[in-house]
């Protein structure tokens, strides 16, 4: 017949085995929050008829970057933004406000909106249908990474 080991050292021995596979998954949970992916709610109506007030997404941070916490740094993407991506970025003026919106134009690009019609470096670009439009009067201001 087989021996049956101490009831209170077995116990004991799952119980710590235990602690550490939890331990374990809350930090691999933690990092993959802060270094791969994570979720938000879309909090206005600015994607409307593509993305709803109150919808969730989850957006992969290590395609143009994931930021490293503490720091003014981020880590090296596998991609560049394209025009079309949904992009979700910090607003230059205030980093606890995050903005969730389609790309339109890259880097060096000038944007400009006549008449409710996009420009893109002078040429009119085609826009998404149920395309929506701020106020021409708003005139948004560089931040220093060059982003207006």
């Amino acid at each position: 017949m087989l021996k049956q080991k101490s009831t209170g050292q077995g116990v004991l021995s799952e119980t710590s085995s235990f602690i550490r596979f939890l331990v374990l998954l809350i930090l691999a949970a933690i990092l993959m929050r802060v270094f791969v992916v994570q979720a938000y709610t879309i909090p206005s109506a600015s994607m409307e008829d593509t993305l709803l007030v109150g919808d969730f997404i989850i957006a992969n941070k290590l395609a143009y970057g994931a930021p490293v916490p503490f720091m003014e740094a981020t880590l090296p993407g596998y991609k560049a933004p394209e025009n079309g991506d949904v992009v979700i970025f910090r607003f230059p003026h205030d980093n606890e406000r995050e903005f969730i919106k389609r790309c339109v134009a890259l880097p060096g690009q000038t944007v400009e909106i006549k008449d409710k019609v996009l420009y893109v470096d002078g040429e009119r670009t085609i826009d998404p249908k149920h395309s929506k439009y701020i106020d021409a009067r708003v005139l948004a201001k560089e931040s220093k990474n060059g982003v207006r």
